[in-house]
């Protein structure tokens, strides 16, 4: 992996955007914005969709304020005094749930899906996704026609330490069928077995 080391808010962001950051480790103390307002010009940019972070706090005493921040983002605490294996077993737990960079693109008609740049296009327009949903189409577009389970997708859906359960499936299918427009019909609830996503309209 690549590590980039910013020197303050303003670099992060702009590393942030203009080239595919998959996770950002920071401090807690952020003295330019506070570490709550810095997360959410995080998360406002549009490259975050697939971004995990990792807040490094003084010790078990801190209690950082990260309530504001959307789930979407996917943030970890680590306590200091760490090990450097600790922070290596973290990084690698919040890195090897997101579709590796080397997969191919995925294409279904009108829809492509890029696990490199972990961008979705339909119809040429770019479709912002969470980590979530990105990771759902994946695994959908990944086996056209195939019934896959809720247990199956809350396997490849969730993260470490991030429990998904049923409903939660359901809720990232329902907004990702919103997405996807006409495109987003073809995603079929199975019902006592899970979803699959049609290769051909109907």
């Amino acid at each position: 992996m690549e590590v980039i080391s910013c020197s303050g808010v303003g670099e992060a962001l702009e590393r942030i955007k203009a080239a595919k950051v998959d996770l950002l480790v920071t401090d807690s103390k952020v003295s330019e914005t506070g570490l709550a307002g810095f997360l959410a010009k995080v998360e406002a940019t549009s490259a975050a969709s697939s971004l995990s972070c990792i807040v490094v706090i003084a010790g078990p005493g801190e209690s950082p304020d990260i309530s504001g921040v959307s789930p979407s983002l996917k943030t970890k605490i680590l306590s200091k005094p760490f090990d450097r294996g600790a922070l290596v077993a973290m990084v690698r737990a919040n890195l090897k749930t997101l579709p590796q960079a080397g997969s191919r693109v995925l294409r279904m008609e009108s829809l492509t899906l890029n696990p490199g740049s972990y961008d979705v296009h339909l119809d040429a327009e770019r479709i912002h996704l969470t980590t979530s949903e990105f990771k759902l189409l994946f695994e959908l577009m990944s086996n056209p026609d195939v019934i896959l389970s809720r247990e199956h997708l809350i396997q490849k859906v969730q993260g470490e330490g991030i429990a998904v359960i049923d409903r939660a499936v359901d809720t990232h299918v329902f907004s990702l069928r919103k997405k996807l427009c006409a495109m987003g019909e073809r995603i079929e609830t199975v019902r006592g077995s899970g979803y699959r996503l049609r290769s051909e309209a109907r």
